[in-house]
Formats: structure tokens, sequence, C-alpha cells
């Protein structure tokens, strides 16, 4: 039980206490029909038309901004405090996030999939390109022997 305050169950509104922590099956399964759930199908049913996901670019001053945010993150401050043994300053945390692959991690997620991508991008584009010459070679050499 929570003394000093009161939790919630954020699907039923009702006071949280030690007794009904572990909601049953019957509870669980009427909390689960409040929340909205999507269905993939619908959508492509709705909309048959599907859109290319448009691809951004970071400049060099995004990528640096959004490694910072990570380096100064909940999680690498507290990795950090637990190699330290104290509260890190900002520098110490950006030296272990450093130290510990974190800006590895990071490039391997931001760089080397939007390369891969592109890649993978680039050699569809062949394909697609390949396909539609051997396809139109064959209509040539059948108009060829239709005629002659």
């Amino acid at each position: 039980m929570v003394e000093g305050g009161s939790l919630e169950n954020c699907y039923t509104r009702n006071r949280i206490v030690s007794s009904n922590l572990t909601p049953t099956a019957e509870e669980y399964n009427k909390s689960m029909e409040n929340i909205p759930q999507e269905n993939p199908e619908s959508k492509e049913s709705a909309n048959p038309e599907k859109k290319p996901e448009e691809k951004k670019v970071l400049s060099l001053k995004e990528y640096l901004d959004l490694e910072r945010e990570e380096m100064h993150s909940p999680e690498n401050m507290f990795f950090a405090w637990q190699a330290l043994g104290h509260s890190p300053s900002y520098k110490e945390a950006e030296m272990y996030y450093v130290e510990h692959g974190g800006a590895t991690g990071f490039a391997e997620r931001h760089i080397l999939k939007a390369r891969l991508e592109a890649e993978k991008e680039k050699a569809e584009k062949e394909k697609a390109e390949k396909e539609k010459k051997e396809s139109e070679g064959e209509k040539k050499d059948q108009s060829e022997t239709n005629t002659g």
C-alpha cells in the first residue's frame, strides 16, 4: 500500500491498494476492452495507395545534437554513475559514453543504417531497370518472329 499518495489504474481509474495490485483475468480483460486497438489491415484497405516514407538526411548539427541528447540521457548518466561511483558531470558522462561504445552504436544506428538503405535502393533500381530491359528485348523478339 502506498502511503502519502494514491495511485490509479490508468484504464479503470480505480484506486490501487495492496489488495488489488494484481488484477484478475476478468479485470484485465475488461481493462483491455477500453484500449483502442489498431488494425493494420483496416489502414491498408482504407488507403490502398502507400505513400513512400520521406527520408530525412540529418545535417551534422542535427546528428551531433541527437548524439548529445543520448550522452546526457538518464540511462547514460545512470550507467556512468555506476561506473564512477559518484554523480557524473556532463563531461564525465560524455567520456563514459564514448569509451563504452555509445558513439559507435549511435553511428551504427544512424549512419550505417542510412548507407545500407541507400545501397538496397540502388540495387532494387538496378534490378528493376534490368528486368525492364529484358522484357523489352523479349517483346522485340516476339514481334520479329510474328512478322517473319
